[in-house]
């Protein structure tokens, strides 16, 4: 279903280039910057505007519940996964967040904190993912987990590299240019995919470590390594598609790159509907 929405989010993109005068919907004292927040001939903006507001909204209650509801929790095994999940949730609400960053026009801050912020946010779900992945395992086999703060460690370990890689990557990339200020909006589509490589390592990670828990003594954990299972499986479909749409089928299409921030904003929405079936498992 994300794939799909994807491709329809896609065909209601801009047919035309820049625009003199404010389009249909948006103030004339409004910045061309936010044109896509209010333009009603681009629909792409304000559907993912609206989806990704939904999204915002879920992911904070969801934070509050799971919150509140842990003086409920009776397993100490259980209670000790709750940090990981909301530090989770603090991914997924940053990632719906970073999508107006994307939805907005290109300047010097929104893509900074495009090329920062992708992989850094991704990071954190991933790396929530895969540590409670690991702590599965143990629980699968002897009903009992790594402390609640050393399955949370870990996470923000892996974050940590991620966070490590994007700042030197930025910096890198921006202070080698030649001529002029620098731009940060100056990057090749490769580039952007290329750091983005520790990310997926870790979806795949995750996706990989899950498995073992589904053979453990203790059958009752299994449910939550198929929830784990299910959401890292649809964001590996996820983004594959987004990736080869980026990297490929833009050019292909004739459209780029009108299309590369819409395709790029489509990537944080689809993959946080599914990440929501992994705070419903634990």
């Amino acid at each position: 279903m994300g794939a799909a929405a994807g491709w329809v989010l896609l065909a209601l993109l801009p047919v035309a280039g820049g625009q003199t005068t404010p389009p249909s919907g948006c103030g004339k004292d409004l910045s061309s910057l936010y044109y896509n927040l209010c333009d009603l001939s681009a629909a792409w903006g304000i559907v993912l505007e609206a989806v990704a507001s939904l999204g915002v909204v879920t992911s904070f209650v969801l934070t509050i519940v799971l919150v509140a509801s842990l003086p409920f929790v009776q397993e100490p095994q259980k209670k000790s996964l709750v940090a990981t999940q909301v530090f989770f949730l603090l991914g997924t609400f940053g990632l719906f967040c970073l999508t107006f960053d994307f939805i907005v026009g290109p300047d010097f801050s929104t893509c900074t904190s495009r090329r920062f912020l992708f992989g850094v946010l991704f990071g954190i779900c991933f790396s929530c993912l895969l540590a409670h992945a690991v702590a599965l395992n143990f629980l699968a086999r002897r009903n009992q987990g790594p402390r609640g703060w050393v399955t949370l460690a870990v996470a923000l370990l892996l974050t940590l590299v991620e966070v490590i890689i994007n700042a030197e990557w930025l910096i890198i990339t921006v202070a080698r240019q030649e001529g002029g200020s620098p731009d940060p909006c100056r990057l090749e589509d490769a580039d952007f995919v290329m750091a983005l490589i520790y990310v997926m390592f870790l979806l795949v990670a995750a996706f990989g470590t899950a498995w073992p828990a589904l053979c453990g003594r203790y059958g009752r954990w299994r449910k939550h390594s198929a929830f784990i299972l299910a959401t890292t499986s649809l964001s590996m479909a996820i983004w594959v598609a987004w990736t080869a749409m980026y990297l490929y089928g833009n050019q292909h299409a004739g459209e780029k790159p009108g299309w590369d921030d819409p395709t790029l904003a489509i990537a944080l929405v689809c993959p946080n509907k599914g990440d929501f079936s992994y705070t419903g498992g634990p």
